[in-house]
């Protein structure tokens, strides 16, 4: 899932620079729903949510496994 956090990423950026005023989470989850329908290359919302998901549960994981390591 490397590639859709690279483009969630840069899909924030853009998005930071066309419309500064947004709200950074609302920014952040709009640009991961970008890459996953990217990535995906549909629209279907059950196979969006099941990917999603799956990207917040690694991104908790990553967090928890830091907190332990320190």
């Amino acid at each position: 899932m490397d590639g859709v956090t690279t483009i969630a990423e840069s899909t924030g950026a853009d998005l930071k620079m066309r419309l500064p005023k947004q709200r950074k989470t609302q920014r952040g989850k709009l640009a991961l729903l970008v890459a996953t329908m990217l990535d995906v290359r549909s629209a279907n919302l059950v196979e969006l949510s099941g990917i999603l998901s799956f990207l917040w549960i690694f991104r908790y994981a990553q967090d928890i496994v830091q907190l332990y390591e320190v």
